[in-house]
């Protein structure tokens, strides 16, 4: 397995859609409730929604390295200024609530410290008992269908420039 001391948001969108390109065609059935962004001097963004399709899961996603700018935000403490966030620059750590999320990414993305989330609640190692193929065999961080779609929509939005 790549250990990495640092991997970006589009790291970790260019690795899901290289290894598991499925997950970015299913991405379009996902809806996303509303985003809250919480700016954490010095420049720390935390980004958290919910997506809606076969459940309700709870989505967060951390980003370093966000500047002042000309880019308004509604934050839980009022409006803040940042540049566009290039999603190339900046460790991100990331979670979703969902199954595939904890059982294809969640012990991959630790492993890559981009993980948002405690190691007490990683999932235990993997024991094949059946004749089907791993879901994640080359051990890739990555991001569930949910992270895809908070990702495309903050891109929308204006907030992330291109992946």
């Amino acid at each position: 397995m790549n250990l990495f001391l640092e991997v970006s948001l589009s790291d970790l969108y260019n690795s899901t859609d290289t290894h598991f390109p499925e997950k970015i065609v299913r991405s379009t059935s996902v809806e996303i409730g509303d985003i809250t962004f919480n700016f954490l001097p010095p420049s720390t963004l935390l980004i958290r929604s919910d997506a809606h399709g076969e459940g309700v899961y709870p989505l967060t996603i951390l980003l370093n390295n966000v500047k002042k700018g000309r880019t308004t935000i509604e934050t839980v403490t009022g409006p803040v200024k940042i540049a566009k966030i290039n999603p190339r620059n900046g460790n991100a750590q990331v979670f979703c609530g969902c199954t595939n999320f904890a059982y294809t990414c969640n012990r991959q993305n630790d492993a890559a410290n981009s993980l948002y989330d405690s190691s007490r609640n990683l999932r235990p190692p993997y024991i094949k008992t059946t004749n089907r193929a791993f879901l994640n065999e080359g051990n890739h961080p990555g991001l569930c269908k949910h992270l895809i779609k908070l990702v495309q929509e903050l891109k929308n939005m204006g907030v992330l420039t291109k992946l």
